[in-house]
């Protein structure tokens, strides 16, 4: 991507964020929802408040999922897949984040960059993961499916199968 084409972007982005404060602009969470990879990336990326995101069919990822903007993203996946397709997902970095996933299905987590990865990169924040599915996600011994550094993870009815990696990573765990 150019520079000009990232200045204008981000421009973008600004006079879009200062509609949704101002209230010139509302999304709700059926507006964020549609059938394509921008639409979860915008989800976790978007730094409204709380989100949900309803997935309607397989979301293949094109391109890393990012930084949890906002305070709170659901993704419900209604028995649905995220295939990472080889690229990373989301990664939680404050305190007062929620990231929930419900019903999805995640698979082909893969990366080969030699940096501590994982879908989900949890950093003193709060994830649940319900009724949920990770499977087919492989790398070297610094990659896992799930990397949590002093956050809360609750995991509910999910199933961990067919990972070559390590399903769940817990750094500084206090007894």
């Amino acid at each position: 991507m150019k520079k000009k084409e990232r200045q204008r972007i981000k421009r973008a982005s600004k006079l879009l964020v200062s509609a949704l404060m101002t209230g010139a602009l509302s999304l709700s969470p059926q507006a964020m929802a549609d059938n394509g990879f921008s639409s979860l990336k915008e989800a976790v990326n978007s730094e409204i408040a709380e989100k949900v995101y309803d997935m309607s069919g397989t979301e293949l990822l094109n391109d890393d999922l990012g930084v949890l903007g906002g305070t709170t993203l659901t993704i419900n996946g209604n028995g649905n897949i995220i295939d990472a397709q080889k690229h990373k997902g989301i990664i939680t970095q404050a305190a007062n984040q929620v990231l929930t996933i419900n019903n999805a299905t995640i698979k082909n987590f893969t990366t080969t960059d030699g940096t501590y990865d994982a879908f989900i990169y949890n950093d003193n924040a709060t994830v649940n993961i319900n009724g949920s599915t990770f499977t087919n996600n492989s790398e070297n011994k610094y990659h896992n499916v799930i990397f949590n550094r002093w956050g809360n993870i609750n995991i509910k009815d999910s199933i961990f199968s067919a990972n070559s990696i390590v399903s769940i990573s817990l750094l500084d765990v206090y007894l």
